[in-house]
């Protein structure tokens, strides 16, 4: 088909080729493991075998992306970062993929199919997600069956960018999982700590393989990445304008008009746009001017907060009413453990909101006095004969959702009490 269309991506291999000699320059006794999850991060260049040949490992994020490269052709070891799904093992086998682990049950079924199955031991130094704790990994390498060949060993670097002490602390933490790996496992073939942030900042936890990503494609990882290695950018995006007009300020454009330009929040009722900028106060939500904020607009954003707090969240209430959408993404990216769903009224109504100042008094609920300020400054309430604060029950000016989302958790952790034991 003869593409008429004057918008093109540019993708520069020379350029790519480029960056990559000055990482090496970085870590210069380390190989090379480019990640190229997300289709080499928009460029596509994992569609290119010459340039992939070029490494001895590539890693991506799932075991789809892996199969995908490994029918491109392909022949050497492939690394998916990600704990894989059990359904996915047969893949594993057949397309002959390395997977980091760090699940007893995940293992198990790897022991299962008798098969030869290549791994990486995740270690949980700090990210907050998934990985074995250096102090638990004997107990782990010990249930490994015959069938599983561990590889290497490595650990994420959560704050390589900005928190210098915690780093330190994540390297101190998994240089204790190394020595026991080596300890009980001999020689590793691979040990890797360091992503962009980690190669630029930290050179003591290169070990004998990093793992660039953002930084490969000419793109900042931080604030400061071009004050610390030359890179040229590999993408760039060209077209030609079709249509230029200018509008007044707050006007609309787009479906669902998904963009207004500039007032949005000023348009937003009270409470919801000081939720909103709180979030924007203490930065775990960045909004360009004119966007149009909804919850799921918002999900990466908080994610990336309660990860970057260490949080470790066991139970999950939530409000079918206004929230449905947002936790199902919720329930897909992290399982249906803990997840309640709190009809309001039904489970909430002879909640006393004194309760939860007494548990939080007792560091069983975490939050902080600006926060409870904001929610209770938000809600109406009543008192009854006893002097037990409640919600009232009605909606008004949408000052009843902050409360009630709290009230959502506390419902959810009583439900879930065992896993906080």
């Amino acid at each position: 088909m003869d593409i008429t269309r004057p918008t093109v991506m540019e993708v520069s291999i020379d350029n790519f080729l480029y960056n990559i000699e000055r990482i090496k320059e970085k870590c210069p006794n380390s190989k090379i493991m480019p990640v190229i999850k997300a289709n080499a991060y928009g460029t596509y260049l994992n569609t290119r075998l010459d340039v992939l040949n070029r490494f001895d490992i590539v890693a991506v994020a799932c075991v789809d992306e892996a199969v995908y490269i490994r029918e491109l052709g392909y022949e050497k070891e492939i690394f998916v970062l990600n704990q894989p799904y059990e359904t996915e093992i047969d893949k594993i086998i057949k397309y002959n993929i390395v997977v980091g682990v760090s699940s007893y049950h995940f293992l198990d079924k790897l022991a299962e199919t008798n098969k030869e199955v290549h791994i990486h031991i995740e270690i949980g130094t700090g990210m907050g997600r998934t990985g074995v704790h250096p102090y638990r990994l004997e107990k782990f390498i010990n249930s490994i069956k015959s069938n599983i060949v561990v590889d290497g060993i490595y650990t994420h670097l959560s704050s390589a960018d900005i928190d210098l002490e915690y780093t330190k602390n994540q390297i101190k933490s998994f240089n204790i999982a190394v020595d026991t790996a080596k300890r009980m496992l001999g020689k590793l073939k691979y040990i890797h700590a360091n992503a962009s942030n980690g190669i630029l900042n930290f050179p003591e936890s290169n070990f004998n393989l990093v793992r660039p990503g953002i930084i490969m494609y000419g793109y900042k990882s931080s604030d400061d990445t071009f004050d610390k290695i030359d890179l040229k950018p590999v993408a760039s995006l060209k077209s030609k304008i079709s249509f230029l007009k200018e509008v007044e300020e707050g006007t609309s454009i787009g479906y669902s008009r998904s963009y207004i330009t500039d007032r949005t929040l000023t348009l937003l009722p009270r409470s919801m746009r000081e939720k909103y900028e709180t979030f924007m106060q203490e930065g775990s939500l960045i909004v360009m001017p004119g966007t149009v904020l909804d919850m799921m607009q918002v999900y990466e954003d908080l994610e990336q907060h309660y990860l970057t707090k260490g949080y470790d969240i066991r139970a999950f209430g939530f409000d079918p009413y206004n929230a449905k959408e947002f936790v199902n993404r919720w329930i897909t990216e992290n399982g249906e453990y803990g997840v309640e769903k709190v009809i309001q009224g039904s489970k909430t109504e002879s909640v006393p909101l004194g309760e939860l100042k007494h548990m939080a008094e007792d560091r069983l609920l975490l939050f902080d006095e600006a926060l409870m300020t904001f929610a209770m400054g938000n809600c109406i309430v009543l008192e009854d004969t006893n002097g037990n604060r409640k919600l009232y029950k009605k909606r008004y000016d949408h000052k009843i959702d902050n409360v009630a989302a709290m009230l959502d958790a506390y419902v959810a952790y009583k439900l879930n009490v065992e896993s906080f034991e």
